[in-house]
């Protein structure tokens, strides 16, 4: 069980998704624990509350790989 969000980080780490110490550094500057309070640290959507979700770590990562693809072309 994951249990805050460096665990996150070297979990999702592990999967080769975080690809610079620039996506790792910014998964650790927001704590998912903030957001929803049952297991927060889990590799899957949270629900926050009022019908929404906070993404899947290894999603949010995804996003920023492909945001970093489309600025370099």
């Amino acid at each position: 069980m994951l249990i805050d969000m460096q665990s996150v980080v070297c979990c999702v780490a592990g999967y080769r998704y975080v690809k610079s110490e620039r996506v790792a550094e910014a998964m650790l500057a927001v704590d998912r624990g903030l957001f929803s309070r049952f297991n927060p640290y889990a590799d899957s959507p949270q629900s926050i509350g009022y019908g929404a979700t906070i993404s899947a770590p290894h999603m949010v990562i995804g996003i920023c790989l492909i945001h970093s693809f489309i600025a370099l072309h």
